[in-house]
């Protein structure tokens, strides 16, 4: 079969699904030699050492988010049927309208259904563009991927998908996180860099309404309350609420705020930090946790949504407004060693059960079947 992969999430900075689908494409290669698998893109992808046909569509790269309405309805059918696909998997929830069942099926990636869940957390025009797009989506293709089994529950209560439609292929951490200290000199060049103290409580994520970043300042000041001096150091970009979140951050003295993280000092810091907090109120998966969990850091995290799902019992998890829940159980991790190490450990050994290689072959395998 000819698989085509609409790419372009990776043609940007690689969050969340970027991140799904680059280690999805990096292991495809050693599971599946019968395929052709074609990466569309607006610009040329120097993806899998030559192992992808990498198809450049546009003359000129364009990033607008006005292009890519144009680009998906008009350009990209196009493509796909000079390249003769059989399969389109769209890591985005959205794929172009197939007007004949002569020329692709497709397989969708949608992560969550939070958009109906919480339409405060988000824009109006996104709401917009995510009502008008998604249901035809999901009605039109083949078979729909998420990335939790909470979200398979939530797409079925709120889009009335038959749950067969629904296949479950988890995220994974990068093999780069990993319970290995720096070295010394390693630790003081990024503790240099970053301004970093020698002993913090990590937090990742967009800085976001949705992430209760808010709700990780009160532990803050609870901590502080309780006479801990061990700042949180907040690492992520701006979404959704930023300007209003910073006040509150920028309000606090323990509080560190690193916009700007490379991948080349990010999961040593995770490896640094003593605590991983996460208070999100809703997520499709969780990728933090799971690398600081691999990282081997202990994580305290919210109760809610695919959470549980992710940390099991290697988790300790609190509503994401106890405040005083999330602070005590940090401070029992920072006091006590044994409790600590006990947590570590079973954080990777959690951690184990998401791999790569397992979900890129799931997906191979449902390739098959939607094929035949």
């Amino acid at each position: 079969m000819n698989i085509g992969i609409d790419a372009r999430v990776l043609e940007r900075k690689i969050t969340g699904i970027g991140r799904f689908l680059s280690d999805l494409l990096e292991q495809i290669p050693a599971i599946d030699a019968n395929n052709r698998y074609f990466l569309f893109s607006y610009g040329k992808l120097d993806v899998g050492n030559g192992r992808y046909h990498s198809v450049s569509t546009v003359a000129r790269f364009k990033s607008s988010k006005l292009y890519s309405p144009i680009w998906l309805l008009n350009v990209l059918p196009r493509q796909l049927r000079n390249h003769k696909i059989d399969i389109l998997f769209s890591a985005n929830f959205l794929a172009p309208p197939r007007r004949t069942t002569k020329h692709w099926k497709s397989i969708v990636v949608v992560c969550d259904a939070f958009v109906k869940l919480e339409v405060r957390y988000f824009s109006v025009p996104y709401i917009m563009y995510v009502n008008a797009l998604l249901s035809r989506s999901i009605e039109q293709s083949s078979a729909i991927v998420t990335i939790s089994a909470h979200s398979k529950k939530d797409l079925v209560r709120y889009y009335g998908v038959n749950p067969q439609k629904i296949h479950v292929i988890y995220p994974s951490a990068g093999a780069h996180f990993r319970p290995q200290q720096p070295s010394d000199s390693r630790r003081s060049e990024i503790m240099k860099h970053f301004s970093l103290p020698d002993k913090f409580i990590l937090s990742v994520g967009v800085v976001e309404l949705r992430k209760n970043v808010i709700g990780l300042t009160r532990i803050a000041d609870i901590l502080k309350r309780k006479g801990i001096d061990i700042p949180i150091v907040l690492i992520g970009g701006p979404g959704f609420g930023f300007k209003e979140i910073m006040k509150a951050v920028n309000a606090r003295d323990n509080i560190l705020y690193l916009s700007r993280v490379g991948e080349e000092y990010l999961p040593e810091i995770y490896q640094m930090a003593s605590v991983f907090v996460f208070p999100s109120y809703y997520e499709g998966f969780g990728i933090p946790p799971l690398e600081a969990m691999q990282s081997g850091i202990p994580v305290v995290t919210s109760n809610t949504s695919s959470l549980p799902e992710v940390v099991g019992e290697a988790g300790s998890m609190f509503h994401p407004d106890d405040g005083e829940g999330f602070a005590n159980e940090i401070i029992r991790l920072l006091q006590d060693r044994e409790y600590h190490k006990r947590k570590s450990d079973s954080g990777i050994a959690q951690a184990r059960k998401f791999n790569a290689f397992d979900s890129a072959s799931a997906l191979v395998q449902l390739f098959t079947t939607v094929g035949s």
